[in-house]
């Protein structure tokens, strides 16, 4: 492929919505195939099983808003792969680490309905994060190997929902309750360095996963900076950012640009859904790939994705998928989605 030139998936007309939902369920495509051979290619034999399927998806198709989408990718998987062996993948969600806990008492976040499309609701609450204890009790390394098991979790349900709809999601809508915060705090100091290496392990080594993200209870001087700087911001990061003062009219907007039924959105701004820890969700992980869990309250929740039986995915010898077995690439187990419409081509 031309450098500096990527796959153009254009449908005249299309909302964002439309296209970022579209974007998701849609193969890669022949050129993107190709992209995905030569990253591949790219990374050493250890490093190709640190990628499931979703994960390749995730960062060829990821990237096609950039002017190149086969340097960006090629690039960022190899950064992804150098992140992913200092951090014990892919034993990431096979296992609770000393500081996982921990982790997730100092920094809750809770994942609780669908919007219209499918997409998962995640949130957290600015000032119930313990940044205190963050910063004396954890090392920059354990912090970015737990926002990094984190994030995994987060994926693995995405992928566990899309395998139970048959409808393929990888996006999320975020929403952070930042009464307490300040647009300094999130700019310079302790907190801000904490809370910056979060958003940027997300944005680095989990590209392209957020469809919408919501902010409310934030102080007038965040709302009117955001005005300020928006008209330099690209649309695409635009329409998805939603700067909100009030629970109330985030409720609102939610239900009525997204879809989201009162009984999908959190308590906290007025829904009916008390919300599922991620460290809930990870321990459901930790089962699905036939380690040990720790749930909160020493048995498996009501809540658990599993409760009904557990996950097919977490039966020995599932069956390889076309990735795994050309590559060497990791799966999620035998997945109904077709990422690819041909098989990768046997690299050597």
């Amino acid at each position: 492929m031309p450098k500096g030139k990527g796959v153009r998936l254009e449908v005249v007309g299309e909302s964002y919505a439309e296209r970022a939902t579209r974007l998701e369920e849609l193969p890669l495509q022949p050129e993107e195939v190709a992209i995905a051979e030569e990253a591949l290619a790219n990374l050493t034999a250890e490093e190709r099983v640190l990628f499931t399927e979703d994960d390749i998806f995730q960062f060829v198709r990821g990237m096609i808003d950039y002017p190149d989408q086969r340097e960006e990718a090629i690039k960022n998987m190899k950064k992804t792969a150098k992140f992913r062996l200092e951090n014990e993948w892919p034993e990431i969600c096979k296992q609770n680490f000393a500081a996982t806990k921990q982790f997730h008492k100092d920094w809750e976040e809770r994942s609780f309905g669908t919007d219209k499309h499918g997409h998962l609701l995640i949130m957290f609450i600015y000032r119930d994060i313990n940044f205190d204890s963050l910063e004396s009790k954890f090392t920059t390394e354990e912090v970015g190997q737990m926002i990094g098991q984190k994030l995994e979790a987060w994926s693995w349900l995405k992928h566990h929902m899309s395998e139970k709809s048959k409808v393929k999601r990888q996006k999320h809508v975020f929403i952070i309750d930042f009464k307490g915060g300040s647009l300094g705090g999130m700019l310079v100091g302790k907190r801000a360095k904490t809370f910056k290496y979060g958003l940027s392990t997300a944005a680095d080594h989990f590209p392209n996963s957020l469809f919408k993200m919501y902010l409310y209870n934030t102080p007038f001087i965040f709302r009117a900076t955001w005005g300020m700087v928006k008209p330099m911001i690209n649309e695409v990061t635009v329409t998805k950012i939603n700067i909100i003062g009030s629970a109330a009219a985030c409720k609102k907007r939610m239900m009525e640009l997204d879809g989201f039924a009162e009984a999908d959105l959190p308590t906290a701004i007025g829904g009916l859904h008390e919300g599922r820890t991620c460290y809930d969700v990870l321990q459901d992980a930790i089962v699905a790939n036939g380690g040990t869990p720790d749930y909160l309250n020493g048995k498996m929740p009501k809540d658990s994705c599993f409760i009904d039986g557990l996950p097919g995915a977490a039966a020995k010898g599932a069956p390889q998928s076309t990735v795994e077995a050309v590559h060497g690439a990791a799966t999620h187990g035998d997945s109904p989605f077709p990422f690819y419409p041909t098989p990768l081509g046997t690299l050597l």
